[in-house]
């Protein structure tokens, strides 16, 4: 083979067996993975901040629901329990008072 195509198969076969950007390459590959990894490391310690911040307001917020007076005015303090009718069982802890009308005591 002579000429031009020689000439271009003689220069494929070198840029082939040439290695010297390969450790670029892999540097660049493993570079990604390690940034794909320390970022993600990143979002889920916001992630879990975010979590304790919320989890301690919701623990506060109980917290003066439970000892505080009410904000609006007829507001009952406590639901008293009914009297549950001979003929029906008693409810279970979380009922809400609107399910029956025996359930809570009226509080007026």
């Amino acid at each position: 083979m002579t000429g031009p195509l020689a000439y271009h198969a003689r220069a494929l076969r070198r840029f082939l067996r040439d290695e010297e950007g390969a450790t670029l390459v892999e540097f660049t590959l493993v570079f990604g993975l390690y940034l794909l990894v320390f970022f993600g490391l990143l979002d889920f310690g916001r992630l879990a901040f975010h979590y304790v911040n919320m989890q301690r307001g919701l623990q506060v917020a109980a917290r003066l629901a439970a000892v505080r007076p009410a904000a609006c005015a007829g507001v009952p303090e406590m639901n008293e329990r009914g009297v549950t009718p001979k003929d029906e069982t008693e409810p279970q802890f979380g009922t809400n008072c609107s399910a029956k009308s025996w359930v809570c005591a009226a509080p007026a």
